[in-house]
């Protein structure tokens, strides 16, 4: 098996990350890490209205609910159920936690997956599904607390999304974080050291598929 190559673009809002991955995606397999940091106007953040509604529903309906019931609310609808990261309403109601918290500043660390169709022709989705799961599992282990806030100390730590409602399967981490150029440089290392988790486990889902009976 072959492993499975990402993009990756930094910036300090979602439009901005999304822009510096598009960019990414045009030199995809020109270097061992992928990863394009924004570099141009400043773009601001904004949540769609639908995912607003969707999130004013779900936390007026977890309001009447049990510690037991919302538990299982959460999972149904703040998370992805093949790698455990939050889905878009989970995602923007993480973003809102953050706010209200003071943690105003942060950073988006955008992946996705290069050529996925042509993964899915030369591999089949069953094998590919594997794939995903594994790079899925393995930014949700990897979200750890970084300390690019002062005053994030005790506050939860950074929140990861996976995005496939699109042709491909992306994955969008936030971190907060105060804007300064120590942290813009630091944000990178996290990307790095993300990537290299992302490769070393995908070499173990390699060798697991090559020794299982076919």
């Amino acid at each position: 098996m072959e492993l499975i190559k990402l993009s990756c673009g930094v910036g300090k809002s979602y439009e901005e990350a999304v822009t510096a991955l598009f960019e990414a995606k045009g030199k995809k397999g020109k270097n061992e890490y992928n990863i394009i940091v924004y570099d141009g106007p400043r773009l601001q953040s904004k949540i769609h209205e639908g995912i607003k509604e969707k999130a004013k529903t779900y936390l007026d309906l977890a309001k009447s609910l049990t510690p037991g019931q919302k538990k299982w609310l959460d999972q149904i609808t703040l998370y992805d159920p093949v790698t455990g990261l939050l889905n878009k309403v989970g995602f923007a109601i993480r973003i809102d936690e953050f706010q209200k918290k003071g943690l105003l500043e942060g950073y988006y660390i955008f992946f996705d997956i290069d050529d996925l169709h042509d993964w899915n022709v030369k591999l089949g989705y069953t094998i590919v599904d594997k794939y995903l799961e594994a790079i899925g599992k393995t930014i949700k282990d990897n979200l750890r607390f970084h300390n690019l806030y002062p005053i994030a100390e005790g506050i939860p730590d950074i929140a990861g999304h996976r995005l496939n409602e699109s042709a491909g399967d992306e994955f969008l981490i936030f971190i907060p974080g105060k804007h300064t150029l120590e942290n813009d440089q630091e944000v990178i290392k996290i990307a790095e050291r993300i990537l290299t988790k992302v490769y070393e486990n995908q070499k173990k889902l390699c060798k697991q598929l090559d020794e299982s009976p076919r």
